[in-house]
């Protein structure tokens, strides 16, 4: 495509799809890691029917949303992308569009957003819109981001051959833990899939030499924090007492490993054999959400702004998958009902109302989650 092409009056429809997928350069790198004094370039992909011949970029520095619409910034500041070339594509062509952020200093979070449009008329787009999923507003398009920093990551990584464990899936090796594990054969094959299956922190331990056959070196365990035995609230009456929380990603205490997985004790002598067997521990710590029933939650949920933690989740209008739409103190209503968050309207993960997502821009719960997570790793 030449530039008269791009300046050609719009034909058809505008962008067919927006694609970003975090990726960027540096110096020509692809990388995922900014280093104080670099200069970060963001690239956007542009499927199109017809002619876009302006891209743009909003970005900020100071942890806020950036918004915008063409060249009206409302929050942040804007870069104008380049078009660098065109590919055909086996449903027409693809532009790739550049931009650069410039140099940040350590400790820096760059937010930005990324959207495309024609001079001459037509739609305006924001990453990511997907073929058939068009976004069209700045406060429902995807926000990306980096940490500018120099703390690079350990070396062994490069060499880590990892396995995943879902824990409760693994195997038991200690029936005594088998808390909500029903009795075998007992319920139907949903519950079987849904419900509790006896893996627990002994059953990996006792099965390390089998691990270390296969050739691995690191281990990447499931969430081990206590989580309630069941999911309460938005799937609880269609699938009453089925849904059960054996993944671990519904936290109610990060301090204390879940019953039927184990005890501190137990993790500590499984991280112990681990190392003695040239076996890593990496744990997979949530700081995106919590449980419904996380007693943080419960208080904000039940005290909305008189509690301390309303401001650790996000408290207002969101659309059909859970992301925010805007703020609004009115969508907390003091008390509940049948569970903590069913008068309410919040952020979750995916659309679960028993996962309401953690507002990790806050001050206070973004130091807590790093301190939970350092606590983690001092002890073991």
């Amino acid at each position: 495509m030449t530039k008269e092409d791009t300046q050609q009056p719009f034909a058809v429809l505008g962008a067919a799809w927006l694609w970003h997928g975090g990726t960027i350069t540096v110096q020509d790198t692809p990388t995922n890691v900014i280093k104080p004094g670099e200069a970060a370039t963001i690239w956007l992909e542009i499927g199109h029917h017809g002619r876009v011949n302006q891209a743009r970029l909003i970005y900020t520095t100071d942890g806020t949303e950036p918004e915008g619409h063409q060249d009206e910034v409302e929050n942040g500041k804007l870069v104008t992308l380049e078009l660098e070339r065109t590919e055909p594509t086996s449903s027409g062509y693809a532009m790739w569009w550049r931009g650069t952020i410039p140099p940040q200093p350590q400790g820096t979070p760059v937010r930005y957003k990324l959207y495309a449009w024609h001079s001459n008329g037509g739609p305006l787009l924001y990453a990511e819109s997907p073929t058939g999923k068009a976004v069209y507003t700045s406060q429902t398009a995807t926000t990306f981001g980096y940490y500018v920093s120099d703390i690079a990551p350990p070396a062994w990584v490069k060499d880590a051959i990892i396995y995943q464990v879902l824990i409760d899936r693994f195997f038991d090796a200690d029936p005594n833990r088998n808390i909500d594990t029903p009795p075998s054969g007992d319920g139907s094959p949903e519950r079987r899939l849904f419900g509790w299956n006896g893996g627990d922190l002994a059953g990996i331990e006792a099965r390390l030499d089998y691990l270390k056959y296969l050739g691995i070196n690191t281990l990447w365990l499931s969430p081990i924090y206590e989580n309630p035995a069941s999911q309460i609230g938005s799937e609880y009456d269609t699938v009453a007492e089925v849904i059960k929380n054996y993944h671990g990603y519904e936290a109610v205490d990060m301090n204390a490993v879940e019953d039927n997985f184990g005890t501190l004790k137990d993790f500590k002598r499984l991280v112990e054999a681990a190392h003695a067997a040239g076996i890593r521990i990496i744990l997979d710590f949530v700081a995106n959400h919590t449980s419904n029933q996380h007693p943080h939650f419960k208080d904000a949920s039940d005290r909305c702004q008189d509690s301390p933690y309303y401001n650790w989740y996000k408290f207002g209008k969101v659309d059909h998958q859970g992301k925010l739409v805007r703020y609004e103190s009115a969508c907390c209503t003091p008390g509940h009902n049948h569970w903590w968050g069913d008068n309410d309207e919040y952020v979750t993960f995916f659309g679960v109302k028993e996962m309401p997502q953690l507002d990790n821009d806050y001050g206070p719960t973004r130091q807590a989650m790093l301190e939970q997570a350092l606590k983690w790793i001092q002890l073991y």
